[in-house]
């Protein structure tokens, strides 16, 4: 082995080892970047450090489709005891202003095994248990260029033989057959 290499080599694993995916920096804040020890010439070592692009987070949806906004994702239909959970997603990757704004009447589940439509449950203070939702508790309610928002929906769970439901957002239309979980 060529002794120029020794110390290079030696000095390369010493930088490889300092090196993270997850560097800090002086005001001890952290990056993304990835630094990579390069050599061209036996008594030169490079260090080069790659900024990583930021992308958006893959969102699992079990129904999309494209709106005014961006995508409107269903992310979950899960019953839990005799409540049916329905989270939503809107993706806005043009962060152009988003305003949502639907009654909650237009808002509900056809369960597809008995055709009976099912509306958002209410809270003991009779508001509509569903978010974001107006101050006065009877709408759908997102402004903003944020990306993503969030929503969630709560219902009357269907039979425990239901296997799909048909939701209907308004405007936005239906999701029909969707899968549900318990």
């Amino acid at each position: 082995m060529n002794s120029k290499l020794i110390p290079l080599v030696g000095l390369a694993l010493l930088l490889g080892a300092s090196c993270t995916n997850n560097t800090e920096n002086k005001d001890n804040s952290t990056s993304d970047n990835d630094t990579v020890v390069v050599s061209t010439q036996p008594d030169t070592v490079i260090v080069q450090e790659t900024v990583k692009e930021e992308t958006a987070p893959q969102i699992t949806s079990i129904a999309s489709k494209q709106v005014d906004e961006g995508t409107l994702a269903v992310t979950k239909a899960h019953v839990v005891g005799s409540i049916l959970s329905i989270d939503l997603v809107i993706q806005n990757p043009e962060k152009k202003l988003a305003d949502i704004n639907i009654p909650g009447s237009d808002i509900y589940y056809i369960d597809d095994a008995t055709a009976k439509k099912n509306s958002i449950l209410k809270d003991d203070a009779g508001k509509l248990m569903l978010s974001p939702v107006n101050s006065f508790g009877d709408r759908l309610r997102v402004t903003g260029d944020d990306n993503p928002i969030l929503m969630n929906l709560k219902f009357a769970a269907p039979p425990a033989d239901s296997k799909t439901i048909s939701l209907s957002i308004g405007k936005y239309g239906s999701f029909d057959g969707m899968p549900i979980t318990r």
